[in-house]
């Protein structure tokens, strides 16, 4: 399966603390976003409607233990994105 990286997709700040920042690209339609540990277990997720994609998705992670996780970003048009974070 390819997973695209796309630059439009910002995460800040990396590393991060408590929340997760994602900015996501104006043209993208209906999404969910997972994030996964290292381990491929799904430890995060969130759907995103359609009215929000032009806004920038603050994610909270202060549940989440330290390390370096796997976020995946699937849009009902099949458009699939993965970016590593780390959590200090």
């Amino acid at each position: 399966e390819l997973v695209i990286q796309n630059p439009e997709l910002v995460l800040y700040p990396n590393p991060f603390r408590d929340a997760l920042n994602i900015e996501l690209p104006k043209n993208m339609t209906d999404a969910r976003i997972a994030l996964y540990d290292l381990t491929g277990k799904q430890v995060l997720t969130q759907n995103i409607p359609n009215h929000r994609l032009s806004h920038t998705i603050t994610l909270n992670t202060g549940t989440l233990e330290p390390g370096i996780y796997i976020l995946h970003l699937i849009t009902r048009d099949g458009g699939r994105f993965v970016g590593r974070v780390v959590r200090m």
